[in-house]
């Protein structure tokens, strides 16, 4: 079988076809970042960008919003469980009228979380996933969305208004749902699936990508995230949301964390 190396920062290992497999993987293990396919043996590269577990470069702060329009029935609640290293978004979404003195293309109802960087250059890992580690006492609730910003004038507000108003675009969102269980679970979002183009009413893209490619999360944009929040949006109903961790990861086989 063929042995392809690719030169990671300060490693290459230009005689790993000699190695035999327990060497080669003791070395592979000492790599910041490598791909190597040794028949069906896959390594690929996953890049933590928020963690609860005290490492300094991960910790972020977190601030809960909710819909702030008047009518809005919705309302959230934000706490860290410092001894189970996770965070819990709990609330409830309820999707509301809005009288005609509301804000235009306004939310009928939402609760949310957000933290501004610095974090991680998360695209040594490529176009491959959004990982959530998540769990749920709510999970038929069809409205979680995660969204990420890069690039953005106004991360903040891009992530409110999702490219439908003025200097709004660079603020990618994808839903996602989170399977039944008592036990932290790996949720993959394919970076394919975000868009920066969508109705800030539901959280539903009104462009994907491959309606455009323009709408599309590059590798330039993971290089400087600003922004990261989770969503509660577009259904009405309880939310219980706990994450432990939130990365970018490749697409294939098993991750080296970095």
């Amino acid at each position: 079988a063929q042995t392809t190396c690719v030169p990671a920062c300060h490693l290459c290992f230009p005689h790993l076809r000699e190695m035999q497999l327990p060497e080669m993987k003791s070395t592979l293990a000492r790599a910041s970042w490598l791909v190597v396919t040794l028949g069906t043996l896959t390594f690929g590269i996953e890049v933590m960008l928020v963690t609860f577990d005290g490492t300094n470069a991960t910790s972020h702060h977190f601030d809960e919003w909710e819909d702030p329009v008047m009518g809005s029935r919705s309302y959230g609640n934000w706490t860290v469980d410092a001894a189970g290293q996770f965070g819990r978004l709990q609330g409830v979404v309820t999707v509301a009228p809005r009288p005609a003195t509301s804000i235009p293309h306004a939310s009928p109802g939402y609760v949310d979380v957000g933290t501004d960087g610095p974090f991680p250059d998360a695209s040594l890992a490529g176009l491959g996933d959004l990982v959530l580690m998540v769990r749920s006492t709510t999970p038929k609730f069809k409205g979680f969305r995660v969204a990420f910003s890069s690039g953005a004038k106004f991360p903040t507000y891009a992530c409110k208004a999702g490219g439908s108003l003025p200097l709004s675009s660079g603020c990618w969102k994808a839903m996602f749902m989170v399977p039944t269980g008592t036990e932290f679970a790996e949720v993959r979002v394919p970076l394919n699936t975000f868009s920066d183009k969508w109705d800030p009413q539901t959280g539903m893209a009104k462009k994907t990508c491959e309606m455009d490619a323009s709408v599309c999360p590059s590798v330039e944009a993971l290089k400087r995230i600003q922004r990261i929040e989770l969503w509660a949006e577009g259904y009405s109903g309880d939310i219980d949301l706990q994450f432990q961790s939130i990365s970018v990861a490749s697409s294939v086989g098993s991750a080296f964390v970095v």
